[in-house]
């Protein structure tokens, strides 16, 4: 085990960086009969980053605090992270020849939506959307300023990353279309928030509690507003 954040924190740091390209060295080496077998939990995207250049820690850290203390959701949140990473959306899975890719998954995000849980680094599906994810950036820079520099560099950081993406991939195509690592991941949800919600039910029955189980599919909005 590689301690990498505080507990509690859902930012990055140097070691986190660190570690990251280490595992997409140890990725890209692996040979076609080979199996890549991932787990996944929550705070997986922040415990996995590799920021598109010329971005850098500081970066990611600061659009992460941004968007958060500014209200958006999760899923909000883990698009434009996976627009601004070399390693989320489908990228790590990406990388691999492996042609057997396994991915155990421990999610606590409502709907178990594969592409948000640790914003999809094996999700090929959920590949980064260069520009949905500068679209959110305006959004979010009308209602919830930030300076403008900055947003103008995560835009052409972004654009950048896209073309380049889309150079690769008209490269690549012939191989791509003739090869089994192109083929999503199988993901296996192994216990989720309901898992939890279960267990507590339970628990409550075994202390002589009755109880009524319910767990949403989906965010409800924030916090205060539901509370």
């Amino acid at each position: 085990a590689i301690e990498a954040r505080p507990a509690g924190c859902n930012l990055p740091t140097q070691r986190v960086i660190d570690e990251t390209l280490l595992i997409l060295k140890q990725v890209q080496q692996l040979r076609s009969e080979d199996t890549l077998l991932v787990l996944l939990t929550g705070g997986g995207s922040a415990l996995l980053a590799s920021p598109i250049p010329p971005l850098t820690l500081h970066d990611k850290i600061s659009v992460t605090q941004w968007l958060s203390q500014a209200g958006a959701d999760i899923t909000t949140l883990n698009l434009v992270r996976r627009a601004i990473s070399r390693i989320k959306g489908g990228q790590l899975t990406r990388r691999c020849r492996a042609k057997n890719q396994l991915v155990l998954v421990l999610s606590d995000v409502l709907g178990n939506d594969l592409a948000t849980i640790a914003s999809g680094p094996c999700w090929r599906a959920a590949g980064p959307d260069y520009q949905k994810a500068r679209e959110v950036l305006r959004d979010w820079h009308r209602t919830h300023p930030m300076k403008e520099d900055f947003i103008v560099r995560l835009e052409q950081a972004i654009q950048q990353q896209a073309q380049a993406v889309a150079s690769e991939a008209g490269m690549k195509r012939s191989w791509l279309l003739g090869s089994r690592s192109a083929m999503e991941a199988r993901h296996y949800i192994l216990a989720d928030n309901a898992t939890a919600v279960d267990a507590c039910g339970i628990e409550a029955v075994r202390r002589g509690y009755a109880y009524w189980m319910e767990s949403a599919p989906k965010c409800e909005g924030s916090a205060e507003e539901v509370g």
